[in-house]
């Protein structure tokens, strides 16, 4: 037969082990809620660095271009830096959407009703915009790559040489009140300059 003492540590121990229970779960729950801080911080600042990189990796590739003479490889580093700018797109959706989850976790622990409901894709539609217009700028410069070569430009700077010039070269006439010395170990000037092509 229970006596009421007997019973009143079978209960006292039900409570403990009921309350053991719950600080246990609390625990769990803040483990999880500060588990999902952490991904959530990496993963917004991956999110950030995967576009700057590609951006990156196309301006470089975009003046590797201009430096290469031959019409072919130009088009396939165009081509290349294209592809990467689309291959970033999807990288960055896919990175956003595991953030909306460490986002909803978080919400369950700590809702936030005050906060705006639009504009959560916001800087991935800006990431997306202009990786979208990168692609297609390369695109076009693999189209057109005959006019991105840096040797067309340089010889379009240079004046064309005519054939049959003569160029008289002399001596300054010394200044008033000025001396120049002459050096007797530089070499004269031609007289005359003849060019060619």
């Amino acid at each position: 037969m229970s006596t009421p003492a007997k019973n009143t540590e079978v209960f006292k121990h039900q409570l403990a082990l009921d309350l053991e229970a719950r600080k246990w779960s609390y625990k769990q729950a803040e483990l999880h809620y500060q588990e999902a801080g952490h991904h959530l911080r990496s993963l917004n600042q991956i999110m950030w660095q995967v576009p700057g990189m590609a951006i990156a990796i196309t301006g470089g590739l975009w003046y590797g271009a201009t430096t290469v003479d031959q019409e072919a490889p130009r088009i396939g580093v165009l081509v290349f830096a294209a592809f990467v700018d689309l291959l970033t797109i999807p990288i960055i959706w896919r990175l956003r959407s595991i953030i909306g989850t460490h986002i909803e976790t978080q919400k369950d622990f700590f809702p936030t009703p005050h906060l705006p409901k639009g504009g959560r894709f916001t800087v991935i539609g800006c990431w997306t915009a202009m990786l979208v217009i990168a692609a297609a700028l390369s695109v076009g410069g693999a189209c057109y790559a005959e006019l991105l070569s840096k040797k067309v430009s340089e010889d379009k700077d240079k004046p064309e040489a005519t054939c049959g010039v003569e160029i008289q070269v002399s001596n300054p006439p010394p200044s008033a009140g000025l001396e120049i010395k002459k050096h007797t170990n530089l070499p004269k000037p031609p007289k005359k300059i003849e060019r060619c092509p």
